[in-house]
């Protein structure tokens, strides 16, 4: 079975249409974390009209949210869930985005796909890109091969297929490069400032409860830091 893990991105969207020719026995699987931009919803309501075989695949990144902390950049431990168990630090829990992202998209999607029995996943993943897994065009992992078919495009190239293939390229590209993944993402700052401008342009409910977490973690990293800023190292 061949599969097509979509986020709803232009890359996303490049891949669909070049393998538009297998839509018939191809599976297009969306990760639907519970958060997803109201914009990114709608775009899946589309998707799932357009080809013939759609899947929503749906974790709770809110819950996890509650139980291990909120996404961060910069982790001060004591401020991490067995941190604050055992210091009893009060304020924020935070956890890595890198668990969060594990635990919310990457694990329930890769689970999916075993279950559905894929044994070829195609992503929209790019070298240019500054996050993307460790695989390339061709590995093989659990027996599934990956294919990256737009893996040596420049972001470029993407807008330059969609147009000549009169594809409507999100909206939201006018005001932020990065696809909108969940809402309530308070990590990947370096990429995704535009996105928090959008978030309070378009969502100002959803961004107030952002930016008061963001300015909860802000103060945490800044306790965090002063004992080692003021150590004299020799």
């Amino acid at each position: 079975m061949d599969v097509l893990q979509f986020g709803g991105g232009k890359d996303s969207l490049a891949c669909l249409y070049l393998l538009r020719d297998r839509w018939d026995s191809l599976t297009v699987v969306w990760l639907n974390t519970g958060a997803p931009f109201p914009e990114t919803a709608d775009q899946m309501q589309q998707i799932r009209a357009l080809v013939p075989h759609f899947l929503e695949v749906k974790s709770d990144v809110l819950t996890n949210i509650e139980q291990h902390g909120w996404p961060t950049d910069v982790l001060p431990v004591r401020n991490a869930q067995m941190g604050k168990l055992t210091t009893g630090e009060p304020g924020i829990m935070m956890q890595s985005w890198w668990n969060c992202c594990s635990a919310n998209f990457w694990e329930p999607l890769h689970h999916a796909i075993i279950r559905l029995g894929a044994t070829t996943v195609y992503r929209g993943q790019r070298i240019a890109e500054d996050y993307k897994s460790t695989l390339r065009d061709g590995d093989v992992l659990d027996g599934i091969t990956y294919r990256y078919p737009i893996q040596g495009w420049s972001e470029q190239q993407v807008v330059d297929y969609l147009n000549a293939q009169g594809v409507p390229i999100p909206e939201h590209y006018a005001h932020t490069q990065k696809s909108l993944d969940c809402w309530c993402c308070t990590a990947y700052l370096d990429a995704k400032l535009d996105q928090l401008k959008y978030l309070r342009a378009r969502h100002p409910q959803k961004y107030e409860l952002v930016a008061g977490q963001l300015t909860q973690m802000r103060s945490a990293i800044t306790r965090a830091v002063q004992p080692l800023l003021a150590t004299e190292v020799v």
